[in-house]
This record gives C-alpha cells, sequence and structure tokens, in this order.
C-alpha cells in the first residue's frame, strides 16, 4: 500500500493509468446495470404485450361474421315509416335470381359475372346499373359484407349487436345505436336490423326503418 502511494504521488504515468484504469472499470459497471435494466424492462413489456394479446383474442371471440351458403334461397323485407317493400330470390353458383316486390308490381332481375340485368317484356336480359335494382333501399343495408362490417364494431349484448353511431359516422360523438340480431340455425340464417336511429341522422322524415332478411340453403 506505501508502494502504491509513493508511486501515486511521484509517477505521473503511474497516477495517469491508475485513472484510465478506474474509467475503463466505471465504464464496464455502467454497461452492465443499463443490458440488467433493459432486459428487466423487456421482460415487463412483453408480459405486458402478452396481456394485451389476449384481451384482444377474447374482443375477436365476441365479434360475428355472417357466411352464406354457397347455393340458397332469399327473402329481404324493407319497412321504410309505411312503406314495404320486398327482395327475394336464389343464388346457385354464381348466378343470382333478384325478385323486386313494390305493391303489386314484380320485376326481375340476374346478377352474374358482377353485373345486373333486368328481365325485360320479350324475356331476354338488358344490362342495368346496380342503383337501378335497389333503388328503393340502400344496398349498404342489405349487403352481407357491409353488415359484417358493421357486426365488426357492434358491441355485444346478449343476443343483440349494438353499433353505435360514433363507430360508423366520421366525426360523430352519438351515443345512439342501431340494433342487429342475427339467428344462425342449421340451414338458417335470420337477420333482423333496425337501421332507424342511422337513418334518421340524414333523413328526418324516417321515423322507423327496418331491414328482415333470411336465407335458406338450397342443396
Amino acid at each position: 500500500m506505501d508502494d502504491f502511494l509513493e508511486k501515486w504521488k511521484k509517477d505521473n504515468k503511474f497516477r495517469a493509468k491508475v485513472k484510465l484504469l478506474g474509467y475503463l472499470l466505471f465504464v464496464i459497471f455502467v454497461s452492465l446495470y443499463a443490458v440488467s435494466v433493459n432486459g428487466n424492462m423487456d421482460n415487463y413489456a412483453l408480459k405486458n404485450i402478452t396481456i394485451s394479446q389476449n384481451d384482444k383474442v377474447e374482443d375477436e371471440d365476441d365479434k360475428y361474421s355472417i357466411s352464406l351458403f354457397d347455393k340458397y334461397d332469399y327473402a329481404i323485407n324493407i319497412i321504410s315509416n309505411n312503406n314495404n317493400y320486398k327482395y327475394y330470390g336464389n343464388r346457385v353458383d354464381n348466378k343470382v335470381t333478384i325478385t323486386k316486390s313494390i305493391d303489386d308490381e314484380e320485376i326481375n332481375y340476374v346478377y352474374e359475372d358482377d353485373k345486373y340485368y333486368i328481365q325485360t317484356d320479350t324475356g331476354t336480359y338488358e344490362l342495368v346499373s346496380r342503383d337501378e335494382v335497389y333503388d328503393v333501399v340502400k344496398y349498404n343495408y342489405i349487403s352481407i359484407d357491409s353488415i359484417n362490417n358493421y357486426l365488426s364494431v357492434a358491441k355485444k349484448d346478449g343476443n343483440k349487436y349494438l353499433v353505435y353511431l360514433k363507430d360508423v359516422i366520421l366525426g360523430s360523438e352519438s351515443n345512439d345505436y342501431f340494433v342487429i340480431e342475427v339467428v344462425n340455425d342449421d340451414g338458417k340464417i335470420e337477420i333482423s336490423i333496425d337501421y332507424t336511429q342511422l337513418v334518421k341522422e340524414f333523413n328526418d322524415d324516417i321515423n322507423k326503418y327496418e331491414i328482415n332478411i333470411l336465407i335458406n340453403e338450397k342443396e
């Protein structure tokens, strides 16, 4: 110890080496401490991520999506205030027949190869637009793809799905909602939707807007 102190007092090079060694040891200690802390933080973060993922899985389990049959008959009933409209038909392979019923009038259409055709008086089919077929209802309100989009943001309440307007209307802060009910049972799907609260956001004249869809699997 006396030799160390003697060299420390008289030998500048020795003193410089000792200081350098001390500095290196300090750097190594700080580095090891940082690695240890980061490792613990990483483990904590991974645990939190795992919890979040589990929560997400639980949320996904509450979601519902409607899958259609390859072949089916269908009927759609639309009630808008005191007006009643119907669509019915069937799907076989990639061809869908559509009959629109308004009052006592029925109009026949075919959907095939992503195109709509209307049946003329001569029995032939002429190309028309989708808007002409679904002129009495907004197509999104009866499209299964659109209904599945609504279900993806819905809050489940028993057998009902509550779709809050703020989740489907950009910028809305409304806590109002519309209700979707789905019964899927052995080759039959029943969908009931009360769109009244949603439609009223765009049309004050609407006091009632309900849609009922029945789909039966064909053999």
